[in-house]
């Protein structure tokens, strides 16, 4: 995965280049308690698309992949 796809993926669950493995996970299961539409309904069926796209680019990302990010910026 290209930096610009994983910056691009950590922006949708609110994150910024620096974050670990374990703000990854952190960050979707807070997103997805609060947008999943058992919750919500249908209003964020969207966004949850979106952050759970997100998640699974990234849930198998390495932390030397992480860490090269702030090279990057």
């Amino acid at each position: 995965m290209e930096n610009t796809e994983i910056l691009s993926n950590l922006k949708k669950l609110g994150l910024k280049a620096g974050a670990t493995i374990e703000d990854i996970h952190s960050a979707f299961r807070k997103l997805a308690r609060e947008l999943h539409p058992d919750v919500t309904g249908s209003k964020s069926d969207y966004k949850f698309k979106q952050i759970t796209s997100a998640y699974t680019a990234l849930k198998n990302i390495t932390a030397e992949d992480l860490a090269g990010l702030e090279d990057f910026m």
